[in-house]
């Protein structure tokens, strides 16, 4: 939600855009509950793993025998909790997190089949022992360590929870607080800047997270990010194209298995929540597993020279390393895709038979035949889930509504309110697909919308309310400056603006960004926050007042800005005040701050929001920072003409002409406020 509050000067009208927090308010266990065990595991699931094994039918009873030799069930197995744990460079203990969480989620696994309590402890000690030890999760790959066990220990808690019922409560919720609060925070916001299977590890994790802790807020932000992500792990940046070639296909067939892998964990996951995203979008996840199922098997397959979002990894052929390497991944997206969803594909069912039976895997669930085998499914009709979180869609049309599917759904019916919860209004009704284009909205209005799911035998809970805002707030405007490859657009959502731009760069003589801006004739003040993460890391974005939207047009911009002629996977991030005036066509930096250190970057990413201020009196343009909107920093100043009335507002450039980056930025204003401006 947002105020627009006027402030005259003149005879002209400034409006300061007040930007209020977003988070969903409705119910969440009201409204739209969690199935429990429901994460990689149904209790159905687990009943027929038990029982399959129990009557000694194939192919479970050689996966459980090859499961029951590992070394991590064992009921002398003893943990090895790290207070401070971590994964790369800067860090120790990731053996041992990733025996533990592995352990844990099998020896869960091994309680349910057989019944021995042994088991069940072994697995609960684990837990409790990293949960009252562990107190944080560092190092250069934090997040690869907090993506890939995290989904893992959550797992084995939610059967030890939902199923074995004898964990002591305070010890449950104990482990809840470490997920939210050590594990958690570490994946908040993804991981923009790496390969895809970066930012899909995620996707499990925080799904996981969400379902135990019973947080339908956690659990639709990783559902968003799957479908509508800025970096190379949502689904579109993973798999490229129709063809089904990933991200990492020119890079190594164990990382692009390893991506995929993790997409089809949170697919999974959502499933069992009453979830299709396994067809989102035309089956584009099946379409990258086929592709890359087909290439192992020693086949060929075409393939597009490629530039990922961060800028920094290119390819131009297919990887050979490691091809025929089967990872275990195939059980799962086979037995769904083939038994499940009736869906053939032999390259699938040939990967799957590569490896069959599946044995154990630390980044992978691993002993998937064990696990994910499936018979031809038979389930009766159910009403349907609570669909996917609404996003606005991938388009520049206001009102352009998308969402997950609810299985076995044949309606959607969106409400939508002027006002977080309501009163709200049936907008559409009896919707075949998904999606819906919202004619009636008034542009640049953010309304609350919501949808619920309906089939023959009843009606889902609503989805949480959303914030989508039909275009951009009055009197904000977004457009290209220069003359890009790439087009850009700008979404808001009543407290972000979600800004994406390519462009080959901002300076020198001619100028190519995505520009969110509003005229200015006056003296202002422009603030706004930077909130992480960026995807390219050669990208220029911040604020800037600017005479007219030429390419060339006089300017002033104050910039954070990723250095030149330095090792992509340390750009050395740096603000930067940049001037060209009427005088002059080359833009040049006026001011050059030091570079930014920690806490807003580490490892040489941008990982905390920062304050951006840029002042105008006169003739006089003044940069301030921030790390806390408390306590400014003045940057420099510039004496330049910039004649007549200015556009003022925020730019994008990836400064990668064939690829887009998004930057989002919140409380973003502009005001005249002089006690403000003379005393930041």
């Amino acid at each position: 939600m947002h105020l627009r509050l006027p402030l005259i000067i003149a005879s002209e009208m400034i409006w300061l855009i007040v930007l209020l927090p977003g988070a969903a308010s409705r119910g969440q266990d009201e409204t739209s509950p969690f199935v429990h065990p429901g994460m990689l595991h149904s209790q159905d699931d687990l009943e027929r793993i038990k029982r399959k094994v129990h009557d000694g039918v194939e192919p479970w009873a050689s996966a459980w025998d090859l499961f029951k030799r590992n070394s991590l069930i064992s009921k002398n197995y003893r943990p090895h909790p790290i207070e401070v744990v971590g994964r790369g460079v800067g860090s120790h203990g990731q053996d041992d997190i990733a025996k533990d969480s592995t352990a844990a989620y099998y020896n869960a696994i091994a309680w349910y089949v057989t019944g021995d309590e042994t088991y069940a402890r072994q697995s609960i000690d684990i837990l409790n022992a990293w949960s009252s030890t562990c107190k944080e999760i560092n190092g250069h790959d934090a997040v690869l360590c907090a993506g890939i066990y995290g989904y893992k220990f959550a797992n084995a808690a939610e059967i030890m929870r939902h199923c074995y019922r004898a964990w002591p409560e305070d010890e449950v919720h104990q482990f809840e607080k470490w997920l939210t609060l050590v594990v958690e925070p570490v994946i908040h916001d993804f991981a923009t800047y790496a390969n895809g299977n970066w930012d899909a590890c995620c996707l499990p994790t925080m799904m996981s997270i969400g379902v135990f802790c019973d947080n339908r807020q956690t659990f639709d932000r990783a559902v968003r990010y799957y479908m509508d992500g800025p970096g190379n792990g949502a689904l579109a940046h993973y798999v490229i194209n129709e063809t089904g070639q990933s991200q990492e296909s020119g890079r190594d067939q164990s990382h692009a298995q390893l991506g995929l892998g993790f997409l089809a964990l949170a697919c999974e996951i959502g499933y069992h929540q009453g979830l299709d995203m396994y067809s989102a979008a035309d089956n584009r996840l099946l379409k990258g597993l086929e592709y890359t199922a087909k290439y192992n098997l020693g086949k060929d397959v075409p393939f597009v020279p490629f530039l990922d979002r961060t800028g920094k990894y290119k390819a131009n052929s297919i990887a050979a390393l490691s091809r025929g390497r089967f990872a275990p991944i195939w059980e799962l997206v086979y037995n769904h895709y083939h038994n499940r969803a009736g869906i053939e594909s032999q390259y699938l069912a040939d990967a799957a038979a590569h490896r069959r039976p599946e044995d154990a895997s630390y980044d992978q669930p691993g002993m998937g035949t064990l696990l994910f085998t499936q018979s031809v499914s038979d389930k009766r009709p159910t009403a349907p889930a609570t669909p996917g979180p609404v996003m606005a869609a991938a388009t520049n049309v206001p009102g352009d509504l998308r969402w997950i599917a609810s299985l076995g759904a044949s309606s959607y019916s969106v409400k939508r309110a002027s006002q977080r919860s309501g009163p709200y209004r049936v907008e559409a009704d009896d919707l075949v697909s998904p999606s819906f284009v919202d004619a009636t909205a008034e542009p640049g209005h953010t309304y609350f919308y919501v949808t619920s799911a309906s089939n023959s035998v009843g009606n889902s809970p609503d989805t949480l309310d959303m914030p989508i805002t039909a275009g951009l707030p009055f009197p904000w405007q977004s457009r290209d400056v220069g003359q890009l490859k790439v087009l850009g657009r700008t979404r808001f959502d009543g407290q972000t603006f979600f800004v994406e731009g390519a462009g080959s760069d901002i300076g020198s003589t001619q100028d190519e960004f995505q520009f969110v801006y509003s005229p200015v004739s006056n003296d202002c003040l422009l603030t706004a926050r930077f909130v992480p993460q960026e995807p390219s890391q050669f990208a220029k974005f911040g604020l800037m007042m600017r005479a007219g939207l030429r390419s060339d047009a006089p300017c002033v911009a104050l910039l954070i800005c990723a250095e030149t002629n330095r090792d992509a996977e340390v750009p050395g991030w740096r603000l930067k005040l940049l001037v060209r005036d009427s005088t002059n066509p080359t833009a040049k930096e006026a001011v050059t701050g030091p570079n930014l250190d920690t806490p807003t970057v580490t490892w040489n990413r941008l990982v905390k929001p920062y304050w951006l201020r840029l002042e105008r009196t006169g003739n006089v343009f003044t940069a301030y920072t921030s790390m806390d909107c408390q306590q400014w920093e003045r940057l420099g100043s510039v004496d330049v003409s910039l004649v007549g009335e200015l556009s003022c507002g925020v730019c994008v450039c990836s400064r990668l002409a064939t690829v887009s980056t998004t930057a989002m930025f919140d409380n973003v204003s502009i005001s005249n406020n002089k006690q403000t401006a003379q005393n930041p």
